[in-house]
């Protein structure tokens, strides 16, 4: 996918675009029982939130990786992916939400 390569090249303005038409593209993505239809809706949140991260705007990087593990078994941690809950703790910390962030950490042990 054209968005993974552009995080590759930290081209995150650019990646960022990519993954907001990916989701618009795929707006069917979540069950109404808030989890994830298809295993590549909360991937697509996940790389944006990589971009978020890129560009400095750790608010909409948390954003993004809690919409994630929301749809990883609509928030109740089942099968989520451990690096995500990493990725969201190293966000937390640039927000000063210290319990929060050793909380994922702890989760993601």
């Amino acid at each position: 996918m054209r968005g993974n390569v552009r995080v590759d090249l930290k081209s995150f303005a650019l990646a960022k675009q990519d993954y907001d038409r990916v989701l618009q593209l795929m707006s069917d993505g979540e069950n109404s029982d808030g989890t994830a239809a298809y295993m590549e809706y909360p991937d697509a949140f996940v790389q944006r939130g990589l971009c978020f991260e890129g560009l400095g705007d750790w608010a909409s990087a948390v954003a993004d990786y809690s919409k994630a593990i929301a749809l990883w078994g609509g928030g109740r941690g089942e099968g989520i992916n451990p690096y995500v809950l990493t990725f969201r703790a190293n966000a937390l910390l640039k927000l000063l939400r210290y319990a929060d962030a050793v909380a994922d950490y702890r989760a993601a042990e």
